[in-house]
């Protein structure tokens, strides 16, 4: 049974990367996502990823919430019902303080 799946994809040579987490809805509000959190950007910035990006439902607090805790900026898009939540990654800052 698959709980959980966080991934990223780098689309350009220009060290920016879209992600996506996941978490079963059964297992929400366990610190799941948080463990995933801190796995994708530790491969993130293995692979080269200086920018991280989603897009987040703007009626989906939850997630709006848990992204600005781990230090992602906002931005509404032009269609309004989605808010891109972007941060950069640090390769020595990021690492020296995840513990996995």
């Amino acid at each position: 049974m698959v709980v959980g799946e966080a991934r990223f994809v780098m689309s350009s040579t220009d060290g920016v990367a879209e992600f996506a987490i996941a978490v079963a809805d059964d297992w929400q509000g366990s610190g799941l996502a948080q463990v995933m959190l801190r796995q994708l950007l530790g491969a993130a910035i293995t692979a080269g990823v200086s920018r991280l990006y989603g897009d987040v439902m703007d009626s989906n607090g939850r997630m709006r919430s848990f992204m600005r805790r781990n230090c992602f900026e906002p931005q509404r898009l032009a269609s309004g019902e989605l808010v891109r939540m972007s941060r950069a990654l640090c390769p020595h800052a990021e690492r020296s303080s995840m513990s996995f």
